[in-house]
């Protein structure tokens, strides 16, 4: 895809990293920290451009019947822009990654596979980690991350209106559900991220490794607790209970990916 020269000339000295053509001649290009929109030359104007920083305190997203809107709220003042609502989906995720980025949500070269909206809840996916965002903002700063390296299981329960999905973060269950009818895409998507970070190929080969984060977590809740305080020969330390044992077998047993009908 060219390039128009209007959005070379705003490029400064950062790259593009992607592109979204919005029809006709139109398009949105992605930079590591704006969004530049292009407006090509019609009937009723001349070509322009907009440009929209990344560093948002709010973004939100509303759909029509024919456009996505977007308004970006930053400290000291409001901006908006709409597309064409076929082309709402891809030009959402990747304005997404770009404020995660510039908001250190997710690391420089993170990448944002797929996203969800589902009523007051975004879920966002990435290629190593898992963001939730409850609220009727797609994205502020009231928002929970679980880097897949701390994920020590995942299961999926159905039900007759909205599947669970419980994902063990170091043992510990974090629970949202999503509407049937997208379950299945966000389970395959999920799944498939975690696969592709684990580099494994296959629903056992991920369990295997998810099991494996929660024995090491086991492990390290045995670990001794160094002290900087000195005993007196004469004094017996109190013996003191490890965290490991039944809980740790608990642990263990709850530990993959499964699914409960």
């Amino acid at each position: 895809m060219e390039i128009p020269e209007l959005i070379k000339q705003r490029l400064g000295d950062e790259t593009i990293e992607s592109v979204v053509s919005l029809g006709d001649e139109d398009l949105i290009c992605f930079t590591p920290t704006r969004a530049l929109l292009y407006r090509g030359e019609g009937l009723i104007g001349d070509e322009s451009i907009d440009v929209y920083d990344s560093n948002v305190e709010r973004l939100s997203v509303s759909e029509g019947r024919r456009k996505t809107g977007f308004v970006l709220a930053y400290v000291d003042r409001e901006e908006k822009f709409s597309v064409s609502r076929d082309r709402g989906d891809a030009v959402m995720q990747r304005l997404l990654q770009s404020v995660l980025r510039t908001a250190d949500v997710i690391d420089p070269e993170e990448s944002v596979t797929d996203v969800y909206r589902f009523s007051e809840l975004t879920v966002v996916i990435t290629d190593g980690r898992l963001v939730k965002h409850v609220g009727a903002y797609v994205w502020d700063g009231d928002y929970e991350e679980h880097p897949f390296e701390d994920v020590t299981g995942l299961d999926f329960e159905d039900g007759s209106v909205a599947t669970q999905i419980v994902v063990e973060v170091r043992g510990r269950p974090q629970r949202f559900k999503a509407p049937n009818d997208q379950a299945k895409l966000l389970e395959r998507s999920l799944t498939d991220a975690l696969s592709e970070y684990y580099e494994v190929g296959s629903l056992p080969a991920l369990n295997d490794a998810l099991a494996d984060n929660l024995e090491e977590d086991a492990v390290g809740d045995q670990q001794p607790v160094a002290s900087d305080i000195e005993l007196d020969d004469s004094i017996s330390p109190l013996e003191r209970r490890r965290s490991g044992g039944r809980r740790g077998r608990q642990r263990r047993r709850r530990g993959g990916c499964r699914r409960r009908g």
